[in-house]
């Protein structure tokens, strides 16, 4: 408790709390129970008639192990007056991970903990639309930078670009890509051709490195014959 003293320099607020809590445990022997101290700060957190929120991010991301460890936590201490669990996190991956270690209860084991389930819509295509040509307008802006918008417009439309990009997390990795390469070398390069390549190198790696091997491969022949791809490859592309 004492580790999060700097809350009074961010927030009065938690500062009290914090300052409460640290006071209650202080008075504490060493003979005190477990449910003494959980009566306690109990009574610490009523006092203060503030609640508080927890947010827990990308539980998914932890190992299995980690999510079981973390999930068995929050279950021990949930309870406590005005205080909330918020966790965000892929709910199949998590049921999975629970599974391994407890059959195929992993869902009825979840049911225990989430008292309120709340799943997040998909983006629709129209706001992904809209995300994908604002961010790249921003940048030709920024960096002045042209783009054919046309092409990239039947890239997005008609040839795949699009189906790339579902979430956020997408768009932030392949903007951020862009910002860190395209400013040196647009001057020199096809920007429409630049944006398919970089969205396969990022999504797509293995079908980034054999258009690679192919390219480089031919190159140094100084013969550049039309790409022969197996059927499923093809489709793949």
């Amino acid at each position: 408790v004492s580790a999060f003293g700097f809350l009074e320099n961010i927030n009065t607020v938690a500062g009290n709390i914090q300052g409460g809590l640290e006071k209650a445990l202080d008075s504490f022997s060493k003979n005190n129970s477990i449910p003494e101290i959980k009566e306690e700060i109990e009574k610490a957190l009523l006092k203060s008639k503030q609640k508080i929120f927890i947010l827990i991010d990308d539980v998914d991301r932890l190992t299995q192990s980690e999510i079981l460890e973390l999930l068995q936590v929050v279950s021990l201490v949930m309870n406590f007056s005005n205080v909330y669990y918020i966790l965000a996190f892929d709910k199949e991956i998590v049921i999975n991970a629970i599974n391994k270690e407890y059959g195929n209860r992993g869902l009825d084991y979840l049911e225990k903990i989430i008292q309120v389930d709340y799943s997040i819509p998909v983006i629709k295509k129209e706001r992904l639309d809209t995300l994908f040509f604002q961010m790249l307008s921003d940048i030709s802006s920024d960096y002045k930078i042209m783009f054919d918008k046309a092409t990239i417009k039947s890239l997005w439309n008609h040839h795949g670009l699009a189906e790339y990009f579902t979430t956020i997390r997408d768009f932030k990795r392949f903007f951020n890509s862009l910002i860190f390469r395209l400013p040196c070398i647009a001057d020199d390069i096809n920007t429409s051709d630049f944006l398919a390549i970089e969205a396969i190198r990022l999504f797509d790696n293995e079908g980034y490195k054999m258009l690679y091997s192919f390219y480089s491969t031919n190159f140094r022949k100084r013969d550049m014959p039309d790409p022969i791809f197996k059927e499923e490859q093809f489709k793949h592309f």
